[in-house]
């Protein structure tokens, strides 16, 4: 009997603590981004952290070689919003998360992938041309927060993290740059 209550606790703790332990690899894959970066820090938190909440939403339910892209929903006129989304991916799976302005703590947490085609332009082009080709398709007018939206991607694979400015895609999925 205290045999099988052992192995219980084990795998509870095994399993309980996965999901910890990869919000943990993005705090400091984001943590050794921010330190070398002065002008271009990742913000993953404001008045509270949406990431978290994601990774604790998913569990188990991915790999621990994933992908991490997030974006603050600012635009004029609600800069500094509480609004986010978010797309984890590992190589079977995707997770794509948000919330609303008005209830900002509640995630919603889809496999839909409507309103979400930035993100997802971002990971194809990440995974087949890197992170260069992202960089050269920023926006270098600084206009983030009104026309365009910076999008973080940590790439817990490589334990590289970046940060893309101004990104804006058309409704062909196409780059606009002014």
């Amino acid at each position: 009997m205290i045999k099988y209550l052992v192995i219980t606790i084990f795998i509870l703790l095994l399993f309980g603590c996965r999901t910890n332990k990869l919000y943990k690899e993005v705090v400091i894959n984001t943590n050794q981004y921010n330190l070398s970066n002065d002008s271009n820090k990742i913000f993953l938190g404001r008045k509270f952290k949406p990431a978290k909440y994601v990774f604790d939403q998913i569990g188990t339910k991915i790999q621990e070689d994933f992908i991490l892209i997030f974006s603050w929903s600012d635009s004029a006129p609600y800069i500094e919003s509480l609004e986010f989304s978010a797309l984890v991916a590992d190589n079977q799976k995707e997770f794509y998360f948000s919330n609303k302005r008005e209830s900002h703590k509640e995630i919603i947490m889809s496999e839909r992938t409507e309103g979400f085609e930035i993100e997802k332009f971002i990971l194809k082009n990440y995974l087949s041309a890197g992170a260069s080709y992202l960089k050269g398709i920023e926006n270098k007018l600084p206009l983030s927060g009104r026309f365009g939206t910076d999008y973080y991607v940590i790439d817990n694979i490589n334990k590289k993290s970046y940060v893309f400015k101004n990104l804006v895609i058309d409704r062909n999925g196409n780059p606009v740059k002014w």
